[in-house]
């Protein structure tokens, strides 16, 4: 069964159900997780993580929270949408990825960085 079925099939049981489950979702900023959080927030009360390393400069990473609490402000979701974040660490990522400085964008760096990024995540729900 295609995942998006599966998803639209879990969620038409939340919305029977009148469950309200908690979600915690790791956001890396504010275009990319709108969407998620206006799909999913009929359906849960969610926890977005705002947890980026990797992001650099300094100025960058900021802005991109920024912008996420913005959203979180200027946008009205049927549920309510609290926000975690973490301070900003660029030691962690430049340690755990030097040898990962070559690799081409999408390789085995990609995959490294998300692995640190959901870990931490995963730590957060527990």
């Amino acid at each position: 069964m295609p995942a998006a079925r599966l998803l639209d099939e879990v969620l038409a049981e939340l919305a029977s159900s009148g469950d309200n489950p908690k979600l915690l979702l790791h956001c890396c900023c504010a275009p990319c997780a709108s969407y998620v959080l206006e799909y999913l927030s009929p359906f849960f009360t969610i926890t977005a993580f705002f947890y980026n390393a990797n992001v650099m400069p300094r100025e960058e990473h900021d802005k991109r929270e920024a912008e996420l609490k913005k959203l979180f402000a200027l946008a009205c979701y049927p549920n309510c949408i609290d926000v975690e974040t973490r301070s900003y660490s660029p030691g962690v990522f430049a340690e755990e990825f030097a040898p990962f400085w070559d690799e081409p964008e999408g390789g085995a760096r990609c995959r490294k960085c998300f692995e640190l990024r959901l870990k931490e995540t995963a730590m957060l729900a527990m």
